[in-house]
């Protein structure tokens, strides 16, 4: 049956689940001289905090069959953001099934990983706070908890990120982990992609997961009708 003025919003059904992260302790690499600072801002690029020479990550060898067998954990070494980045100690990641998986494999959008010299991060979305920020930067300091969209991998005590892939938050908590890919996401496809109108009638498959539940709220924000399906009664409830 055609629905007339019906915006689809297709959603994946992976519910985000934010992973909690602590970072050890500050020791070891010394900070810059309290003299660095951004020429655009007069900040310090640095916090007056020592970093660690190391830091815990999930990295990938080389691409495989899946996240669990090319997953492991590492300890790599501590790199300071290049221009434009932020260097963000992370508090959760975000774990979006469907991206990891591609990731892996080196599918879809991730095929450079099959070339990658010396592996790859896993893991993109995430929160923390940011802790260095690089020449360029004029929007972050340190000490701004900030939602983010690493270049390095989520899945990790520190992270690195465009100053453009990072979004200011109140609190770097668990919700704010899922701005980046299903919040913003969810948004573009009711607001942009759909380009949806006020009393307009939006259906949202899998409306339960971590994309669905943002497109929904951005629908009923904008005014129009929400019709929304999932795959069980527990979710239909949680609707």
């Amino acid at each position: 049956m055609l629905m007339v003025g019906c915006i689809v919003v297709l959603c994946d059904c992976f519910p985000l689940h934010p992973l909690p992260l602590s970072s050890p302790p500050n020791a070891g690499m010394p900070p810059p001289p309290p003299s660095a600072r951004d020429r655009t801002r007069g900040v310090p690029l640095i916090m007056s905090a020592s970093l660690p020479e190391t830091y815990k990550a999930l990295r990938a060898e080389a691409v495989g069959e899946s996240f669990r067998a090319v997953a492991t954990l590492q300890e790599v070494p501590m790199k300071l953001p290049d221009e434009g980045q932020v260097l963000i100690q992370v508090k959760y990641a975000g774990i979006n099934g469907g991206c990891e998986t591609f990731r892996a494999r080196g599918e879809a959008g991730f095929a450079r990983n099959k070339e990658a010299v010396g592996g790859f991060g896993l893991g993109a979305e995430g929160s923390g706070t940011v802790v260095r920020v690089g020449e360029g930067v004029t929007g972050l300091v340190p000490g701004d908890s900030v939602a983010f969209l690493s270049v390095t991998g989520g899945f990790a005590e520190y992270a690195l990120a465009r100053e453009g892939s990072c979004v200011k938050v109140a609190q770097a908590d668990a919700k704010a982990a899922a701005l980046r890919i299903s919040g913003l996401t969810g948004y573009a496809s009711v607001m942009d992609a759909g380009a949806a109108t006020r009393g307009e009638t939006v259906l949202v498959t899998a409306a339960a997961g971590g994309t669905g539940q943002f497109a929904v709220q951005a629908a009923k924000r904008l005014g129009c009708k929400v019709i929304g399906t999932c795959g069980s009664e527990e979710k239909a409830r949680m609707l």
